[in-house]
């Protein structure tokens, strides 16, 4: 989780061998690439561990532990996600989540693509920060970049292009409206691949 008193660790000891990792968003993107492009599961994780991790992991550990490795890497550095608070009442007792309430994995097709959408998402960022994400290579890290993506203005192109995907037609919507949208939803929609 991102914490305002703390500096990001990119640290890592894992079986007695100090590990520095590199998140850097660019680095990570390469990392998902290679899971996307690449077929074979052992060069896919030694090639992960290669860009994430600054030893020869391949000489060290075995597949599994390797794998054991990544997954850590993967679970606590990279699909960090917030915890749900734990509400409590003022007798200091854990609060039940009432049902209906928690929220649900989304499994709908996804809405955007960081490789398809790339020009879309570095004129967000150029528009809405004054970032040049090609000069933040090496520099910016992942978690950051997300959070940043996260909060970019509803004006920027990358949001209007979500907010097109993912439009849905609401009652007393005109004929006209919808077809508009519809044509809208077919020039930016995700190929059937991604």
């Amino acid at each position: 989780m991102f914490k305002l008193n703390e500096a990001e660790n990119n640290e890592l000891n894992f079986e007695g061998i100090s590990l520095k990792i590199d998140l850097s968003f660019d680095n990570v993107f390469d990392v998902f690439e290679l899971f996307e492009n690449e077929k074979d599961d052992v060069i896919r994780l030694y090639g992960a561990l290669r860009l994430l991790v600054d030893k020869d992991i391949e000489e060290i550990l075995t597949p599994e532990k390797a794998g054991e490795l990544l997954g850590i890497i993967i679970d606590n550095y990279i699909n960090v996600k917030k915890e749900d608070p734990v509400r409590l009442d003022l007798n200091g007792n854990p609060v039940k989540k009432r049902k209906g309430t928690a929220k649900e994995e989304d499994d709908s097709d996804p809405v955007v693509s960081f490789s398809y959408d790339a020009d879309y998402i570095w004129t967000s960022f150029f528009t809405a920060y004054h970032i040049d994400l090609h000069q933040e290579f090496g520099r910016l890290s992942y978690q950051k970049f997300m959070l940043l993506f996260r909060d970019l203005p509803e004006d920027t192109k990358i949001k209007r292009i979500i907010e097109i995907r993912t439009w849905q037609p609401e009652k007393g919507t005109s004929s006209k409206e919808k077809e508009r949208m519809r044509k809208l939803q077919n020039e930016y929609r995700l190929p059937d691949d991604i």
